[in-house]
């Protein structure tokens, strides 16, 4: 054996492959406040002063280790909502995983959040996406038009968020709807009138 070290190698980047090691940097944000007492996307009700987390795809159930690059404090969180919906933010955290990591007062932080799980293949992070849709509900130019709108949808229990689109429009969603609830999404936005949507898979 000319060189054991190549082999050892090899042998472990086959194995490894079929395990799930996942590295993001980004912003991260927290929430609270009106979503205390609410449903997350995987049904549990959310409590703020829990250390848990929203992130778009990672499964349900995943331990995140987020680190606040501005000030070398970590947390271990756990993924339980859906989320941020804001462009360039990767998780938004539960009051107390914030306060852990010193990001209460700025509101938001550079972290970077780290996984190494041996039960999560990449096939189950795709089978989470692939659970969850977006409907579309609406379009507006003018803006006061939208927020009627979000205002509607909040009175029947859904959590709509507004998207603006780089020709000016402001587009209406409900997101993070898990396949098995859309019927009933639907349903209740036919209940205020709400007849034309799209849905589409949530990425």
């Amino acid at each position: 054996m000319k060189n054991p070290f190549v082999i050892f190698t090899i042998l472990f980047v086959m194995q490894a492959g079929y395990l799930f090691s996942f590295s993001q940097e980004g912003v991260a944000s927290w929430y609270g406040g009106k979503f205390h007492g609410r449903k997350t996307a995987n049904g549990e009700i959310y409590d703020m002063n829990e250390v848990t987390a929203a992130h778009k795809s990672l499964p349900f159930g995943t331990i995140v280790n987020v680190q606040n690059l501005d000030n070398g404090k970590t947390v271990k969180v756990r993924i339980n909502d859906r989320g941020p919906f804001i462009k360039d933010r990767i998780i938004d955290l539960s009051k107390k995983a914030a306060e852990a990591i010193g990001m209460m007062h700025s509101g938001t932080a550079n972290v970077r959040i780290t996984v190494d799980d041996p039960n999560i293949t990449t096939a189950v992070l795709e089978r989470e996406k692939s659970e969850f849709m977006t409907i579309q509900v609406a379009a507006y130019k003018n803006p006061l038009n939208a927020k009627r709108m979000k205002e509607k949808i909040v009175q029947i229990n859904l959590q709509p968020v507004a998207v603006l689109t780089q020709e000016g429009v402001i587009r209406i969603e409900v997101r993070s709807v898990h396949k098995n609830d859309v019927e009933n999404a639907l349903a209740k936005l036919e209940s205020i009138g709400i007849g034309s949507t799209v849905v589409k898979q949530q990425f």
